[in-house]
């Protein structure tokens, strides 16, 4: 399975978990060499907004979207020799928070000195 996760609003972390023998082979049946990773914006049947070949030996990356506040689907596979996209594996849904101040105001935060003992605070 891939795992995506939001890193800020506009980059995505994914991870994945194969064996070395699924990965192995995964690659060698690749056109290219290695895996592809295609995130979709929505729903997984929505168009691709993002196509990122990976390294051959890679299990995560980093990926930069296009737009914050977005519901976001990543999809690992390859391309075979006759360019058709063979699916690995898929994520679960993430969202993007938004790229904008946050209208909370009921969060205060404080600076404490470091030499003030914890029974103290």
């Amino acid at each position: 399975a891939v795992l995506l996760v939001a890193r800020d609003p506009h980059w995505l972390y994914a991870h994945w978990d194969l064996s070395d023998s699924q990965l192995r082979e995964a690659n060698q049946a690749s056109a290219s060499g290695s895996l592809v990773l295609r995130i979709r914006i929505g729903a997984p049947t929505s168009e691709v907004v993002v196509e990122q070949p990976v390294h051959p030996e890679s299990r995560n990356w980093f990926i930069h979207v296009p737009q914050a506040g977005a519901r976001y689907l990543g999809e690992l596979g390859y391309y075979d020799s006759a360019r058709s996209w063979v699916q690995v594996s898929t994520s679960s849904a993430t969202l993007t928070p938004r790229d904008e101040l946050s209208e909370e105001t009921w969060v205060r935060f404080e600076t404490l000195p470091f030499e003030m003992p914890m029974a103290q605070i």
